[in-house]
C-alpha cells in the first residue's frame, strides 16, 4: 500500500469513528433547542444533560437555569 492510499484510508477511518459531530461543535442555541425537544418528550434527564453541556461551555442565562430547574423537578 502506498503512502497516499494509506493516508486516505486513515482519514476515512477517523471520520467514521468520530462521526460528524466530532468536527463541528454544536452551538449553545442548538443544544438548548435539543434540550427543549427532549424536555417536551418527557426525557427530563437527557434534557438536563444538554443544558449542562451549554453551561459547561461557559454560557449562562436565567432561561438556561430555569430550564435546568424545571427539568430537575419534573
Amino acid at each position: 500500500m502506498n503512502i497516499k492510499a494509506f493516508g486516505i484510508q486513515l482519514f476515512l477511518s477517523v471520520l467514521l469513528l468520530t462521526g460528524s459531530t466530532g468536527w463541528v461543535a454544536a452551538s449553545p442555541d442548538s443544544l438548548i433547542h435539543k434540550g427543549n425537544a427532549m424536555y417536551n418528550e418527557g426525557l427530563y434527564n437527557d434534557a438536563i444533560v444538554q443544558y449542562n453541556k451549554v453551561r459547561d461551555r461557559g454560557y449562562e442565562s436565567p432561561e438556561l437555569y430555569y430550564n435546568i430547574g424545571n427539568a430537575g423537578s419534573s
